[in-house]
């Protein structure tokens, strides 16, 4: 297996278009107890970590349906998306419980708004996006699914 790039991400701030929800820096990834990116195994539930402006928009990165929202103390609140191909499912947490624009059991299209971050806009502050990428097989019911590295399906969604 390869290696993951040990190259260090920017410190660049993060730009975002709150219209598109485009964000302009690699994520950083978390894992539990991982205190760098050489220590991150796939199939671990490896997780993307997004800072993003309070109260952004958050859209669906593809079709699919709402199979379950969730509550956290680790990431807040949250969903699990399924596309519709039933290829991938992804968690996406760190939404303001108030604004989470979804139900289970929804269907979405791609660029669908699901809801927006926690935090007010008017802070100015940033929040964190929490993002879970799995991969179901075909027999396998998506919450059976292994995490994979998130780094490159979530570079193509932003």
């Amino acid at each position: 297996m390869a290696e993951p790039d040990p190259t260090p991400e920017s410190d660049t701030p993060v730009s975002h278009d709150v219209e598109t929800t485009a964000f302009t820096r690699p994520c950083r990834l978390l894992a539990e107890g991982v205190q760098s990116e050489r220590e991150i195994q796939v199939g671990i539930g490896n997780l993307a970590e997004l800072s993003i402006p309070a109260g952004s928009a958050i859209t669906a990165p593809f079709a699919g349906s709402v199979v379950k929202r969730i509550s956290s103390d680790r990431t807040g609140h949250g969903l699990y998306l399924l596309a519709q191909d039933q290829s991938m499912c992804i968690m996406i947490a760190g939404f303001d419980p108030e604004r989470i624009a979804v139900s289970e059991g929804q269907t979405v299209a791609c660029n669908a708004p699901l809801g927006h971050a926690a935090g007010e806009a008017s802070a100015q502050t940033q929040e964190i996006l929490y993002i879970k990428v799995m991969v179901p097989e075909e027999t396998q019911p998506w919450w059976r699914a292994a995490s994979i590295d998130p780094r490159d399906p979530v570079r193509g969604w932003l």
